[in-house]
């Protein structure tokens, strides 16, 4: 589990990136391929708050492994997405 984070800004909220990959795949068909697309709801398709439980634990995870012991009593407040 490798995740970045980004220094502490006015607000003094510590930013952590993690990547993690998802497919939504469909078959286009002028192509003849399948193909990953954006979630069609537009609440989910950029920058979405809207995020899976499986991917907010999943981050959780890397960052209570990134800083170990210094994350005791604290929480992640926020996710969001990007496709």
């Amino acid at each position: 589990m490798i995740g970045e984070s980004i220094p502490l800004g006015p607000t003094l909220k510590l930013k952590f990136n993690y990547e993690l990959s998802a497919t939504r795949n469909t078959y286009h068909a002028r192509s003849g391929q399948t193909i990953s697309i954006p979630p069609a709801p537009i609440s989910q398709n950029s920058w979405s708050h809207n995020v899976p439980q499986g991917m907010k634990d999943e981050v959780v995870r890397a960052v209570k492994h990134s800083y170990g012991t210094e994350m005791t009593g604290l929480t992640v407040e926020s996710f969001r997405m990007c496709w």
